[in-house]
């Protein structure tokens, strides 16, 4: 009789002594990995595949490792972003948040509005069934109105799947845009460009104003 044999959710690794490489990602969920430099995230999807310190500290006798991000996919068009921050603007007239998936379907990034439950400081989805944007999507971004975009705790309480994340913030003044990686309630910060063409009139919340 033949032995079935699944994934298991969580896995744990060592990078290798010799060679300064692990194997490849085999949970399906995400794999913790030693070296000499702390403890590392890593998970992957069809599309993306990332790693990221969660813990840093000196691991005697292990190589370090460095934190990774592979995307498959091309950046989300920059016209798709602008039509994401007119969209905020419109909906913080009436002092509103609101919510966006983006999704990849048929070879082109797809823009989904879902609907919501809004109000001057949330938005949430109606729906997550498994055939929802929400389920599906790989992208997500809310916007704030005034307000800096800066991930909060009900972000990071809310944000617990496996995918990108994004914030639009200060969206009528100086609109700005902040991205992560979400991993099960692990975050890596990343760079917006990584992801988006970012259009003219929208900057990187880190970046400096003169």
């Amino acid at each position: 009789m033949a032995t079935m044999t699944s994934k298991p959710l969580v896995a744990h690794k060592i990078v290798h002594p010799v060679a300064g490489v692990c194997w490849p990602v085999e949970a399906a969920l995400y794999e913790y990995v030693m070296a000499g430099n702390g403890l590392f995230l890593r998970a992957r999807k069809p599309g993306l595949e990332v790693c990221f310190s969660i813990a840093e500290t000196e691991v005697r006798g292990l190589p370090t490792s460095e934190s990774r991000f592979e995307c498959d996919y091309p950046l989300v068009p920059a016209d798709l972003v602008e039509r994401i921050l007119i969209r905020s603007q419109i909906e913080a007239e009436q002092g509103l948040e609101i919510l966006f998936h983006l999704l990849w379907e048929e070879g082109r990034w797809s823009l989904v509005v879902p609907p919501q439950e809004q109000g001057g400081g949330h938005c949430k989805p109606l729906s997550s069934g498994p055939d929802s944007s929400h389920a599906r999507a790989l992208i997500e971004i809310h916007s704030h109105h005034s307000m800096r975009a800066r991930f909060s705790s009900t972000d990071d309480r809310d944000e617990q799947g496996f995918r990108l994340y994004g914030v639009i913030g200060r969206v009528m003044t100086r609109p700005e845009i902040r991205m992560r990686v979400g991993c099960y309630g692990y975050f890596w910060e990343i760079d917006p460009s990584w992801v988006f063409e970012i259009p003219d009139g929208l900057r990187r919340a880190d970046e400096e104003v003169l």
